[in-house]
């Protein structure tokens, strides 16, 4: 594999990520560049995948997407190159629940700012690479970046942009007594399929901000008789709206 990477001779491999008929994903570095970038490389070389994929990546080269450092074509495949974000893989970070509220709602802005550029891209590949496993957490940063591997067989249903990021801030926060309910419910839309676009879903994200941070605010201050009494409100309001009345 990776023979169009080898006949540039620009590229070396470093490590196969994936690999399956028709398809490899490595990590690369740039021999005639020594300055530690690392690149993530996607060979295409089933006729199948190439008549598929590779107008596609050309329209993503067009739009400029973040980090796609081009196409290179060799006789017989194709392969993209993206820039290799490190980071601790977002399930494994997120399933030690590290991070205070705080970190965590820095860390969801910078995910749903991240995933802005998936509005621009057709959605083939925006349903190989707005994947969790492709997702890492640089918490230096307070980033969220994705690593684009874009294994071909992957494949989405209608708003799955943002059906995924809300599955996604749901293994972010803990949802304890102090939990904006603002936050539970743009989360429950996300994941129920109501927002559109990744943009509509980070304009609604920015609007709610400033209330949650009132409601937590006051949680936070709010004493255990009170919080009862807020709970037992609630579960009668969801029995009714079950029971449709």
């Amino acid at each position: 594999g990776m023979q169009g990477l080898i006949d540039c001779g620009k590229y070396k491999v470093t490590e196969v990520l994936s690999s399956h008929s028709g398809f490899e994903a490595a990590l690369c570095s740039d021999v005639t560049v020594n300055d530690g970038t690392v690149y993530i490389v996607n060979e295409y070389s089933s006729m199948v995948y190439i008549r598929e994929l590779l107008q596609l990546f050309c329209a993503m080269e067009k739009q400029r997407f973040r980090g796609f450092r081009g196409l290179i074509t060799s006789s017989g495949s194709f392969s993209a190159v993206f820039v290799y974000r490190s980071g601790v893989p977002f399930a494994e970070y997120f399933a030690e629940r590290s991070g205070d509220y705080d970190t965590n709602l820095g860390l969801a802005d910078s995910l749903l700012r991240g995933a802005l550029e998936f509005d621009l891209i057709d959605d083939r590949t925006a349903a190989c690479g707005l994947t969790c496993e492709n997702a890492v957490v640089n918490a230096a940063e307070g980033q969220v970046y994705f690593n684009m591997l874009l294994d071909p067989d992957r494949t989405a249903g209608a708003n799955f942009r943002t059906k995924r990021l809300g599955g996604m801030l749901r293994m972010m926060f803990r949802t304890d007594r102090y939990f904006p309910d603002e936050i539970a419910e743009y989360i429950e839309k996300m994941c129920s399929g109501g927002f559109r676009s990744c943009t509509a879903a980070y304009a609604a994200w920015r609007e709610i901000q400033p209330s949650a941070q009132k409601t937590r605010e006051a949680y936070l201050k709010e004493s255990l008789m009170k919080y009862l009494g807020r709970r037992l409100r609630g579960s009668i309001k969801k029995r009714r709206r079950r029971r449709g009345a």
